[in-house]
């Protein structure tokens, strides 16, 4: 909108679902500054809510999701004649490791053990063949990577990118868990509604 000479910026009110929630509370804090290369975190500027009114968050995760850890575990499918997303396939998805819950929570436990474990540590997922590194994977790790001669070499390859999509996941989840004060003038609501029951913590049964 122009008034006389000068140029006014327009604000406007955002609506968040599920990680749209988290995604938005990192622009507000960070605008568009990607986050550091060197694992620190970007200082806090609030240029994101420069452009913003108000936000409604719709039950945001903001404490993360066991089930997006189980999902990485097991495969994915969504009921009866719906096609099964393996391991390989979510693992790939990079997001999906920013939802989980935060290690301060314990969420994670193996069974017949009092051990909770962390979901960012590389040596765990190998330990336990999680997700993309489990070696049912392998014929699925053969098409995404036509270029690798062989298993091993693959797996290396698919370990080292798994270590920097946890690094970079537990880095996001500490820049948006910072105790910050909103800057004047921005309204922030949560909508939790009804909802349903999920599942809080996870067992995990090494056998």
């Amino acid at each position: 909108q122009i008034f006389g000479d000068k140029a006014k910026q327009p604000k406007f009110d955002l609506v968040a679902h599920s990680m749209g929630g988290l995604v938005t509370r990192y622009y507000l804090m960070y605008g568009d500054a990607p986050l550091p290369e060197d694992g620190s975190l970007p200082e806090v500027t609030w240029k994101g809510a420069e452009n913003v009114s108000r936000v409604v968050f719709i039950a945001p995760p903001n404490s993360g999701s066991v089930v997006a850890f189980e999902n990485l575990v097991n495969g994915k499918t969504f009921g009866p004649l719906q096609p099964v997303f393996e391991q390989a396939l979510i693992g790939t998805h990079v997001s999906t490791y920013q939802l989980f819950p935060r290690d301060r929570h314990r969420r994670v436990k193996i069974k017949g053990s009092d051990e909770f474990v962390s979901l960012f540590n590389i040596d765990t997922w190998e330990e336990y063949d999680w997700g993309i590194l489990n070696p049912s994977q392998e014929p699925l790790l053969e098409i995404l990577m036509p270029d690798e001669p062989s298993a091993e070499f693959r797996r290396d390859r698919v370990k080292r990118h798994l270590a920097k999509i946890l690094a970079r996941a537990e880095q996001f989840q500490r820049a948006v868990d910072r105790p910050v004060t909103p800057p004047p003038g921005l309204e922030m609501y949560l909508v939790v509604g009804g909802g349903f029951e999920t599942p809080a913590a996870v067992e995990y049964d090494p056998e």
